[in-house]
């Protein structure tokens, strides 16, 4: 995940220092590795910060580690729980450091884009071992010559997400214009609408995140100082974006005609919406995810059924896992580790354990092509759902293969070690009109 900027108040400041110290308090230290077994490392943030998508991250690791040594595999867990995702990044950088120093193979982690990205960059040793994120999605490690050779997500990219929000907009409306986080997530985001033919009517509108005054971003969405008659409008943003939608809300400059799009930051905001959407007589908002409640809900509803032509979301699916209904083993796993990104977090710890098995290495280069071979079908032979089932399969290269479908869904690394099968989900509100004539007002998922 490449979000989120947590507010840290004096006494949890005053809470990290006497959990971390200054970096030589035996608190701080990470036990070595004993070198005989892989070792993995899970890089999350402080535990005192946890928000949604951060809880459980090592529950789920340490479930990963207890099916593994179960089905007889070895595997040494270490985890840091340091910092936050708000820059500068050198906290959890450190908790990175840490790791590295006690030995590990491979880290799972970090949480969020930006702080993988600078340790990929500047912390020593980051380079000679495994990285790879149960949550990143920046388009930043899609890059087609390949951001970091060791580099791997299990959560999918926005370059998904940014093809699905194409996909459904509005080609009727005459108009499409641009919001964005006035940063790396914003500007390659919008490059890749750019790259999947998304047009705008003039230059597009960039924003500072840190900034309070979001006035001039309201003019923009409402159609003030522009000739918008109906447009699709698309706001790239992350928790701001609450922020955003609210002044809008507040502004009573709503263009009618405009249908806005948010990205995937706003689907808990949207999904709020549920109970009420209901009693509005939305009879299709079809939904099974968890329930994540977000503010105001009475005055969306007001906002959209009144003023607005539709209100859309695109998201990673962190909550659907994959497409189509759940298995027995996701549903079971799901209600004990119920938190987003779990099932990715499980699933890249599995998925180092069989690549190790497979090299009968833990170097990282052996690890890195065996965690590409593993997560696909290469024959008809080797489709596996557990370790444990992964395990009975023939390992003898030269007999079969290994083809891991995790809880998170199917997972088959590129070169960029991005997922090629992923799932995104579409949250819709949108005025329609029956062949009676009248205006209906149907919620769909």
């Amino acid at each position: 995940m490449k979000r989120i900027s947590l507010l840290v108040s004096v006494l949890a400041v005053a809470s990290f220092l006497s959990i971390y110290g200054c970096g030589d308090s035996d608190e701080a230290r990470v036990e070595n590795c004993s070198g005989s077994v892989l070792c993995v490392g899970v890089l999350t943030v402080d535990e005192s910060l946890e928000s949604s998508f951060t809880q459980g991250l090592v529950p789920a690791a340490e479930k990963a580690v207890q099916d593994i040594t179960g089905a007889g595999g070895s595997m040494e867990l270490r985890t840091v729980e340091k910092g936050d995702c708000t820059e500068p990044y050198d906290t959890p950088s450190e908790g990175a450091q840490q790791l590295i120093d006690a030995g590990v193979h491979a880290i799972v982690g970090h949480i969020c884009s930006g702080v993988s990205n600078h340790i990929l960059d500047n912390v020593q040793g980051s380079q000679g071992i495994i990285m790879i994120s149960p949550t990143n999605t920046s388009t930043v490690f899609s890059s087609s010559e390949g951001k970091y050779k060791h580099y791997f997500r299990t959560a999918p990219s926005d370059v998904g997400q940014a093809g699905v929000l194409t996909d459904i907009l509005d080609t009727n409306l005459s108009s499409t214009y641009v919001i964005y986080r006035d940063d790396e997530y914003g500007e390659t985001f919008y490059e890749e609408l750019e790259g999947n033919g998304v047009a705008t009517a003039q230059d597009a509108m960039p924003y500072d995140p840190a900034t309070d005054d979001y006035s001039a971003i309201v003019d923009f969405l409402s159609g003030k100082g522009n000739d918008q008659t109906g447009a699709n409008i698309i706001l790239i943003a992350f928790g701001e974006g609450e922020h955003i939608l609210k002044a809008l809300l507040n502004s009573n400059e709503i263009n009618g005609g405009n249908k806005y799009y948010f990205t995937d930051s706003m689907y808990g905001l949207l999904y709020g919406l549920k109970d009420e959407l209901d009693s509005l007589g939305t009879d299709n908002l079809v939904d099974d995810m968890m329930q994540v409640r977000g503010p105001d809900p009475e005055k969306l509803v007001e906002l959209f059924h009144t003023n607005s032509a539709g209100f859309y979301t695109t998201f990673v699916a962190e909550y659907a896992y994959s497409p189509g209904p759940l298995t027995a083993a996701q549903k079971m796993f799901r209600a004990a580790y119920p938190h987003p990104f779990n099932a990715h977090t499980y699933d890249a710890v599995i998925l180092l354990a069989l690549a190790s098995h497979k090299a009968g290495s833990m170097n990282p280069a052996d690890l890195a092509g065996e965690l590409v071979n593993v997560s696909r079908r290469t024959s008809l032979e080797g489709n596996c759902t557990s370790y444990v089932e992964c395990m009975a399969s023939p390992d003898d290269p030269t007999v079969g293969d290994i083809d891991y479908d995790g809880l998170s869904g199917p997972i088959e690394f590129d070169g960029n070690g991005d997922v090629t099968k992923s799932a995104y989900g579409i949250f819709s509100y949108e005025r329609r009109t029956t062949n009676k004539g009248e205006v209906r007002n149907a919620a769909i998922q």
